[in-house]
């Protein structure tokens, strides 16, 4: 079976990257097998006895007209029009209502209440289209600890070695504690704040980076 996997690779013009453990015990079980040349790959500790297998694939959108990438739209909900938002949702309600009973379709009805949902959140509710999805509440003492992550997760990748594995595991979950502490104190100490005295711009600007 293995020569037969290999043989198939060879002659489909594939490969297969995978030149290191990718199991606790030494072993390479997970593999990539692509047509394509990727950045990688790179592995990452878990708490499975197999380590995370990542990579990155290249995708060429130069020739991809700008009107046709996708742009995400975020609401300013304080300014939302509520009586017209109210008097389309009970147009939609009688319509949906009626809809059923006559036995329509269940993907007719679904698509009439998401387009219409769509629809009314676009025309009376105030948005603005996507900008930089920077996490202000990310400290520069995270990401100083992120940045040493990486380093060390191009060390392991240069030279695999058990020790090596647990300096990154180590790393990781200190990163991730610190991680949590930040968003917890934005949360607690300048959301909330902010709230109490009647502004939600950083909940919604935070909102906007998740």
């Amino acid at each position: 079976m293995h020569g037969n996997f290999l043989d198939f690779v060879d002659v489909s013009n594939l490969s297969q990257p995978i030149t290191f453990p990718t199991h606790k015990l030494g072993n390479t079980l997970d593999l990539i097998v692509t047509n394509m040349d990727i950045d990688g790959p790179d592995i990452d500790p878990s708490p499975s006895d197999h380590f995370i297998i990542s990579a990155t694939i290249p995708v060429h959108v130069d020739n991809i007209p700008l009107d046709t990438r996708i742009s995400k739209l975020f609401y300013k909900f304080e300014q939302a029009d509520l009586p017209q938002i109210e008097l389309q949702t009970d147009k939609l309600h009688d319509s949906i209502s009626q809809k059923i009973e006559s036995n329509q379709p269940i993907e007719l009805i679904w698509n009439e209440f998401k387009n219409s949902i769509l629809e009314t959140s676009k025309q009376y509710i105030p948005n603005y289209p996507s900008k930089s999805r920077k996490k202000h509440w990310i400290t520069r003492r995270t990401l100083t600890e992120i940045n040493r992550r990486k380093r060390k997760k191009k060390k392991l990748r240069k030279h695999y070695s058990l020790a090596n594995l647990i300096d990154l595991q180590t790393q990781s979950d200190y990163c991730k504690k610190l991680v949590d502490d930040d968003y917890n104190r934005y949360i607690y100490t300048l959301i909330c704040n902010q709230l109490d005295e009647g502004s939600s711009k950083l909940l919604f600007k935070f909102i906007s980076t998740r």
